[in-house]
């Protein structure tokens, strides 16, 4: 029997296995992706958009490597745009943001004008600092998360704190603090 140096034998899986895997992957990382979603888009799809996010990881787990965390974020973070955009196509929102949006559970604590601060910037911004700042991921996770190199991460980063330090020093300026 010839075999190619590049096609291996089909992985055994025994039973269960990523059953379990998929299992602590939500026990380990669920508030924390719930917790992303729900502060980028409320409370409407949250739950939907994180059901989403672990059914692609289950379609892909023989292929994830840990950590998945980063991984599951950035899915998280591609399924989040695309409601984003099908709200924007209805026209609903600003409505539902305005109506939803509470602080995600185990958010670390921010004042009201860090916050005020970071909901202006643009998501992209807004993602970069999360991933960095409340998620603590390290620069190779944040930016497989973003779906970008470490490099350009590093440079995204730069940008997000140049903004968001322009925007706190714009309001103490203004007098708003």
């Amino acid at each position: 029997m010839c075999s190619s140096p590049d096609v291996g034998p089909a992985p055994v899986r025994r039973p269960g296995t990523a059953e379990r895997r998929l299992e602590a992957a939500f026990r380990d990382h669920g508030d924390a992706v719930y917790a992303y979603v729900r502060y980028r888009i409320g409370n409407a799809a949250a739950e939907e958009i994180v059901a989403d996010t672990y059914v692609a990881a289950w379609r892909r787990l023989d292929r994830l490597t840990d950590p998945l965390l980063s991984w599951l974020l950035g899915t998280a973070r591609k399924l989040v745009g695309n409601e984003l955009r099908r709200q924007r196509r209805s026209g609903e929102l600003r409505r539902r943001l305005a109506a939803e949006r509470k602080p995600p559970l185990g958010e670390p604590p921010v004042d009201d004008q860090l916050r005020i601060a970071i909901d202006s910037l643009r998501p992209h911004d807004q993602d970069v600092l999360i991933m960095t700042y409340w998620y603590d991921l390290e620069p190779g996770q944040a930016a497989a998360a973003l779906g970008c190199s470490p490099v350009a991460y590093r440079v995204r980063l730069h940008r997000a704190r140049e903004r968001l330090r322009a925007v706190l020093e714009r309001r103490d300026r203004q007098g708003e603090r």
